[in-house]
């Protein structure tokens, strides 16, 4: 839902499709009705690898990408690859469309799927007179065609040294933990795209529709969410993740603040008093979690700023919001989203990753350390064409770029937040701010 891009694939989208995949099934499957839970499960299995609907090529390489993390991607995307945890739950879904009892099973490093018989009956729907519950079976639709053997798991718990309590990784999981563990796996692939830098490769990133970072952050984003939501409030790690998530959606996502005072803020109240020594502990170590948010609800109450260049000294500003440029020095592209009119101070812009500061222009008084513009010198806010995070740039590093054939369709995928359209004619943007900048 966070990645969808008002393209088709929500839940809705997803239940239907596995509904004609089942339909699809049954049509191929004559005589299905007569097997037994075992031969109805390993058929199933079968026809879902044989069909290329599970498991992944080359895992060596497309292990950790993206869209294998998504349920909805692997059922859409032709290749339809996906983790084993995916590619379990895909065989769940099937399956209980078609009156098979199995669920996912949580076992380390690898999810497998657990079939449990009829009620009153075995796997091989003989009558079951036993005590307890009869053997259910155990399959991995990413891997393996055929049933895998307990004993076979069992040696390989023993193998990783789980010793005792062995049982857990050997039944049904809940729900609650695949969704953490997909927020794990998305966790996973972020940590794979900062270790490999400049030498990762684009499929990491790709999912059917957007911009790969913008979707990697996204995503991050969707598994903070469901990190916290599924972790018990009250406990040292709910709160951590609280802290996590404000900050992230303070910063990347403030018009979700409905959805943090509806959700969020009631399960903090509920879960602490001002006097409980637990919660001012973790405000000690951790920060007040709402203070960042507090600033984005004081940023909706004031007006913003009007810069006119023919205010003091401003009509020698040298460039114009939206128009395109190279940094002189590091070669990246941006565009031009903002200047400010206070010569003693820079744009404003909270948390930016770059700021020219190598300039002979740039000068910072003793008294307060306000880096102060020289004469004829400005700087500006701008974004690079990969991403989101805003930089100030100096005067002396825009290099404009005039040539429209330079900017692809790819590139700035945040310019809706201040931009109409880009014009090829000018090679900049139209403004849609003008409210703050009425000249540009």
């Amino acid at each position: 839902m966070f990645v969808l891009h008002d393209q088709p694939g929500d839940i809705d989208d997803i239940s239907q499709m596995l509904d004609d995949t089942a339909a699809r099934f049954r049509a191929d499957c004559e005589g299905f009705t007569g097997y037994t839970t075992r031969e109805k499960a390993l058929a199933l299995n079968r026809w879902i690898r044989a069909n290329g609907l599970t498991g992944m090529q080359n895992p060596e390489r497309n292990y950790r990408n993206l869209r294998n993390c998504f349920i909805g991607q692997a059922l859409r995307h032709e290749d339809h690859e996906s983790t084993p945890l995916v590619s379990s739950a895909i065989f769940c879904c099937l399956a209980s469309r078609l009156g098979l009892n199995a669920q996912c099973c949580a076992f380390p490093n690898h999810v497998h799927t657990i079939v449990s018989a009829q009620s009153g009956r075995t796997l091989d729907d003989v009558p079951f007179n036993g005590s307890g519950q009869p053997e259910p079976m155990y399959l991995d639709p990413y891997g393996a065609d055929d049933e895998v053997a307990a004993s076979s798991l069992e040696n390989l718990l023993a193998h990783f040294g789980w010793q005792t309590s062995t049982d857990a990784f050997l039944a049904p999981a809940p729900p609650l933990s695949m969704v953490r563990r997909t927020a794990q796996n998305i966790s996973s692939t972020f940590s794979r795209i900062l270790a490999l830098q400049d030498d990762a490769h684009p499929e990491l990133s790709q999912l059917l529709r957007g911009n790969g970072a913008l979707n990697v952050e996204a995503s991050l984003y969707s598994a903070a969410w469901a990190s916290l939501m599924m972790t018990p409030s009250n406990t040292f790690e709910w709160h951590d993740r609280l802290v996590n998530l404000l900050r992230r959606s303070a910063t990347g996502w403030p018009e979700d603040a409905w959805l943090v005072e509806k959700y969020l803020w009631p399960m903090h109240a509920v879960s602490s008093s001002p006097g409980d020594a637990f919660v001012r502990h973790l405000i000690r170590v951790l920060g007040d979690p709402w203070k960042n948010w507090q600033l984005v609800r004081d940023q909706d109450d004031m007006i913003p700023p009007v810069f006119r260049r023919e205010n003091g000294g401003n009509h020698a500003i040298p460039f114009k919001i939206g128009q395109v440029f190279r940094h002189r020095r590091y070669g990246w592209i941006g565009v031009i989203t903002g200047w400010s009119d206070h010569s003693s101070q820079r744009p404003a812009v909270s948390a930016s990753r770059d700021v020219d500061t190598d300039n002979e222009a740039l000068q910072s008084t003793s008294q307060n350390n306000m880096v102060v513009r020289s004469p004829n010198q400005f700087h500006f806010m701008c974004f690079p064409s990969t991403g989101s995070e805003p930089h100030v740039v100096a005067a002396d590093n825009i290099e404009l770029i005039h040539d429209p054939t330079c900017i692809s369709d790819d590139m700035f995928p945040m310019a809706g937040k201040f931009f109409k359209r880009f014009d090829p004619k000018t090679c900049s943007f139209i403004s849609n701010i003008k409210e703050q900048y009425p000249n540009d």
